[in-house]
């Protein structure tokens, strides 16, 4: 393959940093509209049920940030990590002809291009 189409296919790929600040941005996004309900919630309810209601929608919160930020990094970044440091392996093991595919962002498929 030369460097030209090379070049222009990662140039369709998306940018890392991009990504990760989209992602991080609907989290953030996410995070205030459930706040915002909370508030409201917590003034329909009773006292007594509001500061439980709070607890719930809090920790919900909490769960999806962390299930959802979990999973942005490692589709992102751990995975193609993984599959690049699989890729090397097998070159460290002999298998001259392996190749490491390319990733679902610039950076790492730059890397990955690079390797080949």
């Amino acid at each position: 393959m030369n460097k030209t189409s090379d070049s222009q296919r990662l140039l369709g790929l998306p940018d890392l940093k991009r990504e990760l600040l989209f992602g991080l941005a609907l989290l953030a996004a996410a995070a205030l509209s459930l706040a915002v309900v909370a508030t409201l919630l917590a003034q329909l309810l009773r006292p007594r049920f509001a500061v439980a209601a709070l607890i719930i929608l809090i920790a919900a919160d909490v769960a999806v940030l962390f299930a959802f930020g979990r999973h942005l990094i490692g589709r992102l970044v751990l995975k193609p990590l993984k599959t690049l440091t699989e890729a090397s392996d097998q070159v460290a093991a002999g298998n001259l002809t392996h190749v490491a595919p390319l990733a679902e962002t610039r950076e790492f498929s730059h890397l990955a291009s690079r390797f080949n």
